[in-house]
């Protein structure tokens, strides 16, 4: 059974927007988890065969390498969040419960199973309901 991996991706400088020097991608995929060892070897092999063939780009070696960085299982991101429900999984930074930084929908990537999507695009647009209000 795969687990929902979340993992934050350093773009290069030919795929940043022209105003944007340095830009970031939340990238959601979907990939096998070796329980027997607490692995996630797997999901970056995945990860990076996933982006090499959307993005159109070789990522092999990015999470090595450290363009792809702080990849994480869903339990994990969920153990250590602040917030509540699904919208745990898009938290990139804290300053307190109320101060809680959310990604962007312009900023993430989802290569995930339909109820994955649905799922995540709900948190999304929570958020952005969140920092409306706000």
């Amino acid at each position: 059974m795969n687990s929902l991996y979340r993992v934050f991706v350093s773009l290069p400088p030919s795929m940043c927007d022209r105003d944007r020097q340095l830009q970031e991608r939340i990238v959601f995929f979907e990939a096998p988890y070796n329980y027997a060892n607490g692995s996630t070897a797997g999901a970056a092999e995945v990860l990076e065969k996933l982006l090499t063939l959307a993005w159109g780009v070789d990522a092999a070696g990015w999470c090595e390498e450290g363009f792809a960085y702080n990849l994480r299982r869903e339990r994990e991101i969920v153990d250590e969040a602040m917030g509540e429900g699904d919208t745990r999984l898009l938290e990139i930074g804290w300053g307190g419960t109320p101060n809680i930084s959310y990604a962007k929908a312009e900023d993430v990537d989802l290569f995930v199973s339909p109820l994955q999507v649905k799922r995540l695009r709900a948190a999304l647009q929570a958020t952005a309901r969140e920092a409306v209000a706000a």
